[in-house]
């Protein structure tokens, strides 16, 4: 247990930039106010979004997301 509670303290510790937030942002704003998505990205999916981004990182070996992390 404390294991894992250090890893998420270590994805926590990923930076983000503003505009990598602003990305985000407009992906939860744009998916919802696209006819062609039935329902789009909400808040909590935006966060859960740059969480996984953020362990993506980890994983890689980086401390900060880029773009392409948030793609991936």
């Amino acid at each position: 247990a404390e294991q894992l509670l250090g890893w998420q303290a270590d994805v926590r510790a990923v930076k983000v930039a503003s505009a990598i937030a602003d990305y985000v942002l407009r992906l939860v704003r744009e998916s919802r106010g696209d006819a062609s998505f039935e329902m789009g990205l909400s808040p909590r999916g935006g966060l859960a979004l740059m969480a996984a981004s953020r362990a993506w990182d980890l994983l890689q070996g980086r401390d900060f997301v880029t773009p392409e992390d948030v793609q991936a």
